[in-house]
C-alpha cells in the first residue's frame, strides 16, 4: 500500500466502504517464502494487524498468498 504502483491506503478504504471484501495478501509479499513457514506467517500478522488498526480488517484471516505459493503447514483442515 502507497507504495510505487499498488493502490493507495485512501483508494483501499473507498473499495471497503464500497462493500468489496478486502483479503490479507501479506505485508511485504516476499517471495519463496514456502519453506520459510515462519517469516510467511510473521508477514500474514504483520498484514492482518495492520488491516485491523486501520479498520479495514473483517476478512483479515483470509489469506492469499502472493506469487500463488501455497504452504501446506498454513492451511486448516
Amino acid at each position: 500500500v502507497n507504495e510505487k504502483e499498488y493502490i493507495s491506503y485512501n483508494q483501499l478504504a473507498e473499495l471497503y466502504l464500497q462493500g468489496w471484501t478486502l483479503l490479507n495478501h501479506t505485508y511485504s509479499h516476499y517471495e519463496n517464502t514456502y519453506d520459510n513457514t515462519d517469516l510467511l506467517l510473521a508477514d500474514i500478522n504483520k498484514a492482518r494487524a495492520w488491516m485491523k488498526n486501520r479498520y479495514i480488517g473483517r476478512n483479515s484471516d483470509m489469506v492469499i498468498i502472493p506469487h500463488g505459493e501455497i504452504n501446506p503447514y498454513l492451511i486448516n483442515k
